[in-house]
C-alpha cells in the first residue's frame, strides 16, 4: 500500500515544492526511479509514495536542522495535541493528565508494563482518518516480555521516510549493495535494489537478506564474497564476523558503513570493526514503541543526533528529576506521532546524556555517552554502576564455549550462563569465575552455570549482561 499522503497530516512541512526537493537532498532527486516521476502541468514532478517521502523529508530538515524556535514550536504543538487526544480518549492517560498537569514534563513516567495495560485495556484511541489505518505492534523487547501497541500508517511512512533520510541526505553510497540481516528473513534473498523505502524511490545497488541465526560460516561466505557495500546488522552478529575476519584473514570486497540496530555499540568494536573491515559504524538508536531516536553523528562516534521530528528525548535521576546537560540518566522517550497508543515520558531502561546541541555543530538536541540498556550495568558492592562487556576471545581461551548470559541476582554475585558442546571441567568453571573477578576488580562471587542453551527470546536481542538488581523480569 502506498504511504499516506504526509501533505495532509500533522506532519505536513511548510510550503514545498515536491520537483525541487529539500535543501539536504535537492542534488540526489535526479537518482529518483523514473516510475515515480510524470509530467504535471509545471514539467516534471513526484508523485505518491516519492512525493509523501520527499515530503517528510522537508519537515525533517526544517524540524531536526532548522532555527531551535521552530523546533521547540514544532514539539509543543504536537504534545499538545496528543495530551488533548489522550486526556479525552482514555481513562488511563485522563489520571494521569491531571489539572495542572497539563506539560509533558508533569507527567508522571511510563512503564512498559503501565503502557501494555493501557494498550490491553483500552485498545487504540481514535485518530484523525488521515493517519491511515490503525494496526497492532506486537515486540518483545530487550526483555522478551511481550508488548502489544497500537500505531497508524502514519506512523509506519514516517518511520520508513527517516531512515531514508538517514541514508540520502546524509550522503551514503546508494550505489554499493546493502546486505540486511533481519529476523523477518528466513532464509537468503537477493534483491535487484535495497530492501528498504530507499531502494523503492531511489536507484540503488542490489541488496541481500540474511536471516540473523545464519551460522556464522554461512554468513561469512555471503559476506566475503565479492563487494559487502553497506551492512545492516546486531552487533552481537557484527563481533562475531570481524572476529571470523581476524582470526582467518578473510576480507569482504569494498565495504561501505556498517549500519546497528538493536543492541549497544561497545567503544572496543567500533575500534575493532575499523581496524580489520576498515569501516566505521553507523549506530542507530530505536525502539519498536516510537521508531526511529537518534543516528549516530556523521564525525564523531561517541555523539548521536536526535530525531527531534519524532521524539522528545529526556535524561532524569533516579527520582525521575531531570539530569543537567551533559549528566547521564535513565533515558525517558515521548512519541510525537503516537495517538494510537500514546507514548509520554516512556521509560526506556537505558543510560545516556542529553546535549542541546552536538560539538560537530549540528544544531539540534544530541545523546552522547549511550551507555546501553541499565540492566546491561552491573552493581559493585559500593553501589557504583560498571558497564562491562566480555570479550568471546577471552573465555574461548578457557573453554569452547559455545554462547554465554552473566546474570546479577544480587549486589555480592554473579551467574554466568554457558552454553557449551561437552561437559566444562572444575578447572575451567573456576578458570572462569576468575576471569569475571580480574577484570572487574570487584570482591563479588561467580558461580558457573552451564546450560544447554540460552533462551535469547523471540526478539533475537542478546542482551549479554542483564542486572537483575535494577531491572528484575515482570
Amino acid at each position: 500500500a502506498r504511504a499516506p499522503d504526509l501533505s495532509r497530516t500533522a506532519f505536513a512541512a511548510p510550503e514545498h515544492d515536491t520537483a525541487r526537493g529539500t535543501g539536504m537532498v535537492r542534488a540526489r532527486l535526479d537518482l529518483i526511479r523514473a516510475e515515480h516521476v510524470r509530467l504535471g502541468p509545471q514539467g516534471p514532478e513526484l508523485y505518491g509514495a516519492a512525493a509523501a517521502a520527499v515530503q517528510a523529508f522537508s519537515l525533517i530538515e526544517r524540524v531536526e536542522f532548522g532555527p531551535p524556535r521552530g523546533r521547540r514550536e514544532y514539539q509543543q504543538d504536537r504534545i499538545a495535541t496528543i495530551l488533548a487526544q489522550a486526556r479525552t480518549h482514555s481513562p488511563f492517560w485522563a489520571a494521569r493528565i491531571r489539572p495542572g498537569r497539563g506539560t509533558l514534563d508533569r507527567l508522571p513516567i511510563l512503564t512498559r508494563a503501565a503502557l501494555r495495560s493501557q494498550a490491553e485495556d483500552e485498545g487504540p484511541l481514535p485518530v484523525p482518518a488521515e493517519h491511515g489505518e490503525v494496526r497492532d505492534n506486537a515486540t518483545a523487547g530487550a526483555t522478551s516480555q511481550p508488548l502489544r501497541i497500537f500505531v497508524t500508517a502514519l506512523n509506519g511512512a514516517y518511520n520508513e521516510a527517516r531512515y531514508a533520510f538517514d541514508d540520502v541526505a546524509m550522503g551514503r553510497d546508494l550505489s554499493l549493495p546493502l546486505t540486511v540481516m533481519h529476523k523477518r528473513f528466513a532464509a537468503r534473498h537477493s534483491f535487484d535494489r535495497w530492501p528498504s523505502l530507499t531502494g523503492e524511490i531511489w536507484r540503488t545497488g542490489p541488496g541481500v537478506g540474511l536471516p540473523l541465526g545464519l551460522p556464522l560460516e554461512e554468513m561469512a561466505e555471503s559476506l566475503f564474497t565479492g563487494a559487502l557495500g553497506h551492512l545492516m546488522t546486531r552487533p552481537a552478529s557484527l563481533r562475531a564476523l570481524v572476529a571470523l575476519a581476524d582470526a582467518t584473514g578473510r576480507r569482504p570486497g569494498r565495504v561501505g558503513d556498517i549500519l546497528t540496530i538493536g543492541e549497544t555499540v561497545a567503544p572496543e568494536l567500533r575500534a575493532r570493526t575499523r581496524a580489520v573491515l576498515g569501516a566505521r559504524i553507523a549506530d542507530r538508536y530505536s525502539c519498536e514503541e516510537v521508531g526511529p531516536i537518534a543516528f549516530q553523528c556523521p564525525t564523531l562516534d561517541t555523539h548521536y543526533h536526535v530525531t527531534s521530528s519524532n521524539v522528545v528525548l529526556e535524561a532524569v535521576d533516579d527520582r525521575g528529576q531531570s539530569m543537567p546537560d551533559g549528566k547521564p540518566g535513565s533515558l525517558l522517550v515521548t512519541g510525537l506521532g503516537a495517538e494510537a497508543s500514546p507514548v509520554l515520558r516512556y521509560e526506556l531502561g537505558d543510560i545516556g546524556c542529553v546535549l542541546p546541541r552536538c560539538p560537530c555543530g549540528h544544531a539540534g538536541q544530541a545523546l552522547a555517552d549511550l551507555q546501553g540498556r541499565r540492566k546491561s550495568l552491573l552493581r559493585l558492592p559500593d553501589g557504583r554502576r560498571r558497564y562491562y562487556h566480555l570479550e568471546t576471545s577471552r573465555l574461548l581461551a578457557i573453554a569452547p564455549v559455545r554462547e554465554f548470559r552473566i546474570l546479577q541476582p544480587d549486589r555480592h554475585g554473579l551467574v554466568l550462563e554457558c552454553a557449551a558442546d561437552r561437559p566444562l571441567t572444575g578447572a575451567e568453571c573456576d578458570a572462569l569465575g576468575a576471569l569475571l573477578r580480574a577484570e572487574l576488580a570487584a570482591d563479588l562471587a561467580v558461580r558457573v552455570a552451564q546450560v544447554e542453551r540460552i533462551d535469547w527470546g523471540p526478539s533475537g536481542k542478546r542482551i549479554t549482561v542483564w542486572n537483575l538488581i535494577d531491572d528484575p523480569p515482570e
